[in-house]
């Protein structure tokens, strides 16, 4: 498979090359004719090989070829297609925060600059260009994550566009401008991110006590935990009784109380009344806390009550 360019005059023409790290690459172009082979070859260790100023001695089409070596001297052919913009992008779900980062308008010659972009909870972001202007095959644009990889490299004309999906909570926009002809430069109007996975569970109680002992009834009192860890409100309590105490093997065999509270903020004092027991008996209560993900706490400690005889 070959790349075709056609070219009017005698021309220079510059080819950039990315993949993944320490990829020796080989490229030749063909002009037309069995004796016009030019070949090149570049080190693409750092994820990008640049070729600057490829003398083209002929007008016309050319024809350029792209492989690239296994480490063993076998070369196979290595393109990669332009990230095309889904329908629906951001994908629902994400969450998209205005920010202006923006070349100077118009950029100079030689201008070299990154900005960088984070959010510290992405697990995935995307930049959109309410515009985009450089030299096209001169001056460019390059994304990349927050490790150095390059994930996609613009040059020309663009308006309203999202970049490729970038893994990771950074993204970084470097322009690079040769000696002459400047253009407008490109504008970040905002950026969209997948929030990270919530995996942070509320706290365990661990002071559950029994109290107030009536013939038919006993009050649990316990302190809210939060929703991560001990901070913030959880979701849903589950509080259970049982006649032997309460482990996580026999926690699904134990009795589900009703009218259990909402939680409240962490570290607020609640407490619930448990009605329909048995007079003098024993009971063992523990409970466990979930956030809205759902994230389970640990099982809380093990209260103990005895209601009273009935008289």
């Amino acid at each position: 498979m070959w790349y075709r360019l056609y070219l009017a005059s005698r021309a220079q023409i510059k080819i950039i090359l990315s993949s993944d790290p320490f990829v020796d690459y080989d490229l030749r172009i063909y002009s037309g004719n069995a004796n016009s082979w030019q070949n090149y070859t570049t080190d693409s260790s750092n994820g990008i090989g640049q070729i600057d100023r490829c003398e083209i001695n002929r007008s016309g089409y050319i024809w350029i070829k792209v492989s690239h070596c296994d480490g063993s001297g076998n070369y196979t052919l290595k393109l990669q297609e332009k990230w095309q913009m889904p329908a629906v992008w951001p994908p629902q779900g994400w969450v998209t925060t205005d920010n202006v980062v923006e070349s100077p308008h118009n950029y100079t010659d030689d201008y070299n600059n990154t900005w960088t972009i984070t959010q510290p909870d992405a697990s995935t972001m995307t930049v959109h260009f309410s515009r985009l202007e450089t030299e096209s095959r001169w001056d460019y644009l390059y994304v990349y994550d927050g490790n150095g990889n390059l994930i996609e490299i613009y040059d020309g004309s663009y308006s309203n566009i999202w970049t490729p999906p970038v893994s990771g909570d950074t993204i970084k926009v470097q322009l690079i401008t040769d000696r002459n002809i400047t253009k407008w430069g490109f504008k970040v109007d905002k950026y969209a991110y997948a929030p990270k996975p919530n995996t942070s569970s509320p706290a365990q109680i661990t002071n559950l006590q029994a109290g107030n002992p009536q013939s038919d009834s006993i009050t649990l009192f316990w302190t809210a935990p939060g929703d991560d860890g001990t901070t913030g409100t959880a979701t849903v309590y589950d509080i259970r009784y049982a006649a032997v105490t309460i482990t996580e093997s026999n926690w699904n065999n134990a009795t589900q109380c009703q009218n259990e509270p909402t939680p409240k903020i962490a570290g607020t004092q609640q407490s619930l009344k448990i009605v329909g027991l048995q007079p003098d008996t024993r009971y063992y209560f523990a409970m466990k806390t979930r956030d809205e993900v759902p994230n389970w706490a640990r099982l809380s400690n093990v209260a103990v009550g005895t209601t009273t005889e009935l008289i």
